[in-house]
């Protein structure tokens, strides 16, 4: 995955704050890794870096004032070694009201070497893009250059073998893609009982993980979870595109989906989380 051709005209003058805002969670995130490394060391891969910092939180729902007094306090010191010091914002918790006070004063007087950048998903629902903008202030939005970043590709979420293989942008393995697929088909509704629970939780988190590790062996850019999520994504997009009046029992185990999502990016354990939304979806069904 390369680096979103609306951020390669920003890159000669970077501006002191952004919104990324687009319609997945790891593709903001990646794309805004990407962009950071890319201005401080012309690289076109993430670079781990003390001049690059994730914002997140230890709360598992918001960051908080606290988060952003840290930020405040380390932006009076200089970059390591590159040019800037850029802050990347979780897309996965929002931030609180005395959060966003502390950030909106710090944008209006941002150091000349330090970048900000606030990521905002909107679960993959085309409909909610300016809802999901809504969540910041105005004030913070007027003092940050907004960027939506569209995917270039083109799904039908029809779940198809091709749609789901052209949603990941990698050239994959067809025997793992093909045994990630028909999982995948088989979950999208839930399972019946614990034990398909457990089986499907397990298979999934594997066939997962065969696809990473081949693609890490290949020198590509993959972070590990990535190819898990951006399956789920496809699901969670699949049950809210579907023809028609979205069916209640969908749209509940589409939230589920986006919620394990959340959880498995801030580190739980993928199976664990995927046993929970199983469970808690077939009780509503």
């Amino acid at each position: 995955m390369s680096l979103d051709v609306s951020l390669t005209a920003e890159l000669k003058k970077p501006f002191s704050s952004y919104i990324f805002t687009g319609n997945s969670p790891v593709e903001l995130e990646f794309q805004a890794k990407l962009f950071a490394s890319k201005i401080l060391f012309d690289s076109d891969t993430y670079i781990e870096h003390p001049d690059i910092r994730y914002v997140d939180s230890e709360n598992l729902r918001t960051v908080g004032v606290q988060d952003i007094r840290e930020i405040i306090d380390s932006e009076a010191l200089q970059p390591v070694s590159a040019d800037y010091k850029i802050y990347i914002f979780t897309p996965y918790k929002n931030l609180t009201e005395e959060a966003l006070n502390a950030l909106l004063k710090t944008l209006e007087e941002t150091s000349s070497s330090t970048i900000y950048i606030l990521l905002e998903a909107n679960q993959f629902w085309t409909h909610q893009l300016d809802e999901g903008l809504r969540a910041i202030p105005e004030t913070v939005k007027s003092r940050c250059r907004r960027i939506y970043l569209s995917s270039n590709l083109n799904n039908k979420f029809d779940m198809s073998l091709g749609d789901f293989v052209n949603y990941f942008e990698f050239d994959l393995n067809k025997t793992h893609i093909k045994k990630l697929h028909n999982l995948i088909l088989k979950i999208s509704s839930p399972p019946e009982d614990i034990y398909e629970a457990a089986y499907y939780s397990f298979n999934l988190k594997l066939q997962a993980d065969n696809i990473t590790k081949e693609l890490k062996e290949s020198d590509l850019q993959v972070m590990n979870q990535s190819i898990l999520i951006s399956a789920l994504e496809y699901l969670s997009s699949f049950l809210v595109n579907q023809k028609g009046d979205i069916e209640k029992s969908h749209y509940r185990y589409s939230e589920l989906l986006f919620k394990a999502i959340e959880e498995i990016s801030r580190g739980m354990r993928p199976r664990v989380v995927l046993m929970n939304v199983f469970i808690k979806s077939s009780s509503n069904v």
